[in-house]
């Protein structure tokens, strides 16, 4: 059994700030992220590949489960692999290192292509 310190919050913690201070800070505080599927076009049919852009979602979900000091809720949407990261932040500052962070990471995997 393992007890670990985490800042995110569950689905049932969002739907009880509904109104809340706290909830409206947060919606200020929102990032959008969008991660799109490569999709490699062959003769007639359409095949996708399965691109490294999923490494990026894993740095988005591993830095939200680490570095956040403060509260921070968010949600996916995969449209046909094109995945939209909902991220919401009660501080703005980790809001602003998220971003930072973000950028850089996604400019060193173009990098590495």
């Amino acid at each position: 059994m393992t007890i670990n310190y985490t800042s995110v919050l569950t689905r049932e913690d969002w739907a009880n700030l509904h109104g809340n201070e706290l909830y409206v800070h947060m919606l200020r505080n929102k990032v959008r992220v969008q991660i799109e599927k490569d999709t490699k076009v062959k003769g007639t049919d359409v095949s996708f590949k399965i691109s490294e852009k999923d490494s990026l979602l894993d740095t988005v979900l591993d830095y939200l489960k680490e570095v956040p000091e403060d509260l921070v809720y968010y949600d996916i949407e995969d449209v046909f692999g094109h995945k939209t990261v909902y991220v919401y932040f009660a501080n703005p500052i980790d809001k602003e290192n998220f971003y930072h962070y973000y950028n850089m990471q996604s400019g060193i995997e173009e990098i590495r292509k």
